[in-house]
């Protein structure tokens, strides 16, 4: 393999890379500032309590977040 065909193949790889990266900048960008289910809102500040809140991703784009409380009552839903 030549020169020229290994920075094509190089470059191909850095292009998915790049598309990958700008698609998950994308869903982070267009993710709620609020519960879906409560409206409380996210408090970006504190690391400790992002943690907690649960985000759900859908096939056609949706992205839907539930604070800690809303998680915890829709798991507790799901067991009954």
């Amino acid at each position: 393999m030549n020169r020229k065909a290994r920075r094509a193949v190089k470059q191909g790889k850095l292009k998915k890379i790049n598309e990958a990266a700008m698609q998950v900048e994308n869903a982070i960008a267009s993710m709620p500032k609020k519960c879906s289910k409560c409206d409380k809102g996210v408090k970006m500040k504190e690391d400790a309590k992002i943690d907690d809140w649960h985000i759900e991703i859908y096939l056609d784009g949706t992205v839907k977040l539930s604070c800690p409380n809303c998680s915890n009552n829709s798991k507790s839903d799901e067991t009954k």
